[in-house]
């Protein structure tokens, strides 16, 4: 009796299945415990995309610095310490100037060419018939034509002085008065001048 129960229990559990998968659509998918997962179940296949390998940018090579250091300062002896400082700059040195060409001197001339005088007289009621001074005129003359009168001027006795040409009478006697150009002490010219003590004359006031 026991039996026939079970065998009757499993037919009607096999009927009830049947009749359900009868009542399923055949294209929905049905899962049974026990499958394997994804058995049954396959995705359909779709075409791989192609992998795009990324584009790398290199780095900006960077620009080199260059830093010029700083010149150390020199210490400068200030009193009776030292201080850190710049050190003065060098001076520039000055070219001296070109000296212009020299141009040679041709003569030396002296005008009068002689000369007599008289000694001044003593006596004031006197005159001298001659002059007692005189005055010289020296012009040096260049190689260009050009003229001057830079002049030295010497005398070879006390009978008479000179200055800036200027021949004056001290005592009687003959003497040489003598220019020579300062470019070139070696052109001169020379006068002889006279001194005389005659040739005076009395004033006759009337």
């Amino acid at each position: 009796m026991t039996s026939s129960r079970v065998r009757f229990g499993w037919g009607l559990a096999i009927v009830a299945i049947a009749a359900l998968l009868a009542a399923c659509p055949a294209d929905d998918p049905v899962t049974t415990t026990g499958l394997a997962p994804g058995a049954g179940n396959v995705a359909p296949s779709e075409d791989p995309q192609p992998t795009v390998a990324p584009i790398r940018t290199p780095a900006p090579t960077p620009t080199p610095i260059f830093v010029t250091p700083a010149p150390t300062p020199t210490p400068v002896q200030v009193g009776g310490g030292t201080e850190t400082g710049s050190p003065a700059p060098s001076p520039t040195p000055t070219r001296a100037p070109t000296p212009a060409p020299t141009v040679a001197v041709s003569t030396v001339t002296l005008t009068p060419g002689e000369a007599t005088l008289n000694l001044p007289p003593a006596d004031p009621d006197q005159v001298g018939v001659l002059p007692s001074s005189v005055q010289l005129v020296a012009t040096v003359r260049y190689g260009d034509g050009s003229t001057d009168h830079d002049v030295s001027w010497s005398v070879s006795g006390p009978a008479v002085t000179v200055a800036g040409g200027l021949v004056s009478a001290r005592q009687v006697g003959t003497v040489r008065v003598t220019a020579a150009a300062r470019r070139d002490p070696d052109r001169t010219a020379s006068v002889t001048v006279t001194v005389k003590a005659d040739g005076l004359l009395d004033l006759v006031i009337d």
